[in-house]
């Protein structure tokens, strides 16, 4: 039997790291063998994160019963291309590509499908799509480019010029942006796991608060984050997600799960954002 999609992550200081790292797949060879697994490293690749402006040195060389591991700039796991730097920019241009060449598929169904209908293949061909991995690569640099294909497809939809403003046909379409379909996925993410992170009850303007919620306003904060300093770490679910549930009114976060994805869906659909930072001026 063969042993797909494993994963193993090791954390160690650069100086131990390789050695560390090779006890492990010494650990985990042994493991798969007397289980009947068989590890195939011709397969297995190896990446090391670290910050973009890091460079890593010296290179590393990992083996697996004397086969040496891939050391690619990025891979693909479960449908997502992971890079070192965490930057997600490969997985957005094949993001984008991917809805690029859906565009043909809407410009032949619109003429062919009625207005409704063809809303359910958006959603089912695109909208899916965009909403897979979003609360990883969806505060990305490269995440622009994946907006740019969605406006292609609304446009295609519309049968609209290329030039024709975008925000008034996701308006009357209740068809989510890429940036909105972010926000949702962040605060419902949020929403169901508020319980596991310190609670501001009394909205003291806490240093805390001031530190780690700095696009919200920290007098309504509900949830405080432990300190962060590096831009990536700012940009996670569990920061970025946090601060944007932050800007919720209170009315809305006793809801039930369903309840407030709805009305959450409900204020996104009527506000179409480009960029999340336009999120924290919008009366709510």
């Amino acid at each position: 039997m063969y042993a797909d999609d494993t994963s193993i992550i090791i954390v160690d200081t650069d100086s131990n790291l390789e050695a560390t790292a090779f006890h492990t797949l010494e650990q985990l060879h042994e493991w798969f063998t007397s289980n009947g697994l068989f590890l195939n490293a011709r397969k297995t690749n190896f990446l090391i994160f670290h910050p973009k402006q890091k460079t890593i040195e010296p290179q590393y060389n990992l083996s697996i019963n004397n086969t040496d591991l891939q050391h690619p700039e990025s891979v693909k796991f479960l449908g997502l291309d992971i890079d070192e730097s965490l930057s997600w920019a490969e997985a957005c241009t094949n993001i984008a590509s991917k809805l690029n060449r859906s565009c043909y598929l809407f410009r032949s169904l619109r003429d062919l499908l009625d207005f409704d209908t063809l809303k359910i293949v958006y959603f089912s061909e695109i909208e899916s799509r965009l909403r897979y991995g979003i609360l990883l690569w969806g505060t990305s640099g490269s995440a622009g480019k994946v907006l740019v294909a969605q406006k292609r497809i609304i446009r295609t939809m519309a049968k609209v010029p290329y030039n024709e403003p975008c925000k008034p046909i996701y308006k009357r379409f209740k068809v989510l942006t890429v940036v909105n379909l972010y926000i949702l996925e962040a605060t419902c993410y949020i929403h169901g796991v508020k319980n596991n992170f310190p609670q501001n009850a009394h909205g003291h303007d806490t240093l805390m608060a001031r530190h780690t919620l700095r696009l919200t306003d920290t007098r309504n904060a509900s949830i405080l984050l432990p300190r962060h300093t590096l831009h990536l770490t700012s940009m996670s679910p569990n920061i970025m997600g946090v601060k944007l549930y932050n800007r919720l009114p209170d009315r809305l976060k006793s809801l039930s799960a369903r309840a407030f994805k709805r009305t959450i869906r409900s204020v996104l659909e009527d506000n179409p954002l480009y960029n999340i930072s336009d999120f924290f001026q919008l009366s709510i």
